[in-house]
């Protein structure tokens, strides 16, 4: 093979063109043979891309018709740029883009980083940033005056909303209040940072509107249009810049609305595309489910059964009771499964049968059991969990067939499944929930006073006390108080949030009887659309509250006082931590909302309380693993 031939096949390799190192023929080929461009047109690309791979190129998209002569002064600047940012296109070997559509696709992500490094030249937040605020439903409206302009949008108290304030507020304060980039003295003291309760508080009333402009000292500038008409600059003030404020204040009451109608679009189009997910999740899971049903159902073949009988027979089980064993489960998944169980020592011969009536209950009650694939439970311990799983179940059968009876004499479920102290606790809810909403009402009065005394039902303590511990008549007196007194203060006034509630339980000496104290103070500017969040919280407070009357009360609840010195401290009390998670769930329950969702939103609203952001996830982290085992029926993430 002749040199030159070598060095060409070598070029081709590397998707260079051979024409490149004869200049005469390629000026004879393109300009002569097929007129693809003029003499003078080709020493002016000659001229202007200096690279011959760049140059032959060019001709041979000319020659293609991928482009036209008229645009070639663009590619100066795509070739650039693709020099410069090879890793953003699909393609990074030059010559290797060779159809039209490889070229079409060339010059839109050449254009798209060209506008994309200017922009970033010109504006303080970039495009990624701005991906990640429009994907946390915070609108970008462009530029305006100047001004980048951003609006987070306004949202009616609605239950439907919870799950956005936390990554909305996140990317709101870490990227339009840039938290995570300023120093000491150059922070944003917009009061809508500090924390995700003021936050929220606020886009319940109005919308926010971020003005920002890249060298501009004064910025991030933040307006609310309609609720208040404030317009601050960084350092939270807004009288030094009054010019700007008017100009500003006409271009946020102009794009809010619209930003509005974007927010409910893209909200619209992202519940219809959860709820194709759901279905399509729950369709995967029922074919999962039937097809692992057939498997645990169908009858096992003789060549499995051999197969069985030469690994478990007679090491693990005598030859009688493995002919047993296929008889009373003549499936292969079934008799695999308790074979190998035995043979790790979780399953004795003895309770062989009882696995019938196990295996029945785990097919018709699955959700109800820890691990719901029968294939996971593989070690000891979570075999002796399954077993405790099915005589459980089995045993409150006749608990549903009660309630079946109640629920054909017309009585509520709700009162049959919220637990030995709902009742009562629903019957004070609803008492204290109508005075409470007559008070609301009522815009001349403001204070309410209100007072109920309620029954609880008598712990037996003859089924769990020996007859010597408490043979005093007095001693056991003081333990089967049955009677308890409700007290309520209401207040009207300025306080800045929708609402706070205050309460303790406490022994009255004076009357000789329990009390709860609550203490709510409402905003005299209380909105309607705040009634189901106080509401919930009320229930859960009342819950926290019993649960200490009953912890004094109920011997299986009485717990020891222990002193604390801080507030994490006192959470995690035993006395507490129960207190607290009995509300968390009573909320959880009122609210369809996961107990950690709870847990979280408590938490980051009492975030002043804590020394730390550590020790608050310490003490979220423990209230949840506490739960887990406390409340296990619970809705948990």
């Amino acid at each position: 093979m002749k040199l030159q031939e070598q060095i060409n096949r070598i070029h081709e390799m590397m998707g260079l063109l051979t024409e490149v190192y004869n200049p005469n023929e390629v000026r004879y080929k393109y300009v002569d043979e097929k007129k693809i461009v003029t003499s003078e047109k080709f020493d002016e690309l000659k001229n202007t891309f200096k690279e011959y791979q760049q140059f032959i190129w060019i001709l041979k998209k000319l020659e293609s018709n991928c482009i036209s002569y008229n645009k070639i002064p663009d590619f100066v600047e795509y070739f650039k740029i693709f020099d410069k940012h090879k890793k953003n296109f699909p393609i990074k070997d030059l010559g290797q883009i060779k159809t039209c559509s490889d070229v079409k696709n060339f010059i839109s992500i050449s254009n798209e980083l060209i506008d994309k490094i200017s922009f970033e030249d010109e504006h303080f937040i970039n495009f990624s940033d701005i991906k990640k605020l429009n994907e946390n439903f915070i609108e970008y409206m462009g530029v305006h005056s100047g001004y980048q302009v951003f609006v987070i949008p306004h949202l009616d108290y609605n239950l439907e909303y919870e799950y956005m304030y936390e990554p909305m507020y996140k990317a709101y304060k870490n990227i339009l209040g840039d938290c995570e980039n300023r120093n000491r003295n150059n922070y944003v003291r917009f009061c809508t940072l500090t924390n995700k309760r003021k936050f929220v508080d606020y886009i319940n009333k109005d919308y926010l509107v971020v003005f920002h402009q890249k060298n501009n000292p004064e910025t991030p500038i933040q307006i609310s249009p309609f609720y208040d008409s404030e317009c601050k600059n960084k350092n939270n003030k807004f009288d030094e810049f009054s010019d700007t404020c008017e100009q500003l204040m006409k271009i946020a009451r102009d794009l809010a609305p619209k930003a509005q109608n974007n927010f409910l679009e893209k909200l619209s189009k992202k519940e219809e595309e959860k709820e194709l997910e759901k279905r399509k999740k729950e369709e995967e899971e029922r074919k999962k489910e039937e097809e692992e049903r057939l498997a645990w159902t169908e009858n096992i073949t003789q060549a499995k059964i051999d197969e069985l009988e030469s690994i478990y027979a007679p090491s693990i089980v005598d030859y009688g009771l493995f002919e047993k064993m296929v008889k009373l489960y003549p499936n292969y998944e079934k008799l695999s499964w308790l074979l190998k169980r035995m043979e790790l020592g979780c399953i004795s011969y003895y309770d062989v049968e009882n696995y019938i009536e196990y295996f029945t209950t785990f097919e018709n009650k699955r959700d109800l059991y820890p691990i719901k694939n029968l294939k996971n439970i593989k070690i000891c311990d979570d075999v002796y969990e399954f077993v405790r799983t099915s005589k459980n179940l089995k045993n409150s059968n006749l608990n549903e067939q009660i309630n079946r009876i109640h629920e054909m004499m017309g009585i509520s479920k709700d009162v049959l499944t919220e637990g030995r102290y709902s009742q009562t606790i629903l019957q004070i809810w609803r008492d204290i929930k109508r005075e409470l909403m007559d008070f609301i009402r009522d815009e001349e009065s403001t204070e309410l006073e209100w007072e109920e005394e309620y029954f609880q039902e008598e712990f037996d303590y003859e089924d769990f006390m020996d007859d010597e511990e408490y043979d005093d008549e007095e001693e056991e007196e003081q333990y089967s108080t049955t009677t308890f007194a409700v007290r309520l203060t209401a207040i009207t006034e300025d306080i800045h949030t929708p609402y706070d509630i205050h309460a303790e339980q406490k022994w009255d000496d004076e009357d000789s009887i329990d009390v709860v104290n609550l203490q709510i103070y409402i905003d005299t500017n209380f909105k309607i659309e705040n009634l189901n969040k106080l509401f919930a919280e009320l229930k859960d407070v009342l819950r926290h509250e019993i649960e200490h009357l009953y912890q004094s009360e109920n011997p299986y609840k009485k717990v020891e006082e222990i002193p604390t010195d801080t507030f994490a401290e006192e959470v995690l009390t035993p006395k507490e931590k129960d207190a607290y998670l009995q509300g968390f769930y009573t909320q959880a329950k009122t609210r369809k909302m996961k107990m950690d969702d709870i847990i979280d939103e408590w938490a980051d609203e009492r975030e002043e309380l804590f020394s730390s952001i550590e020790e608050k996830e310490y003490v979220k982290k423990e209230l949840i693993k506490h739960g887990k085992k406390l409340l296990p029926q619970a809705k948990w993430r």
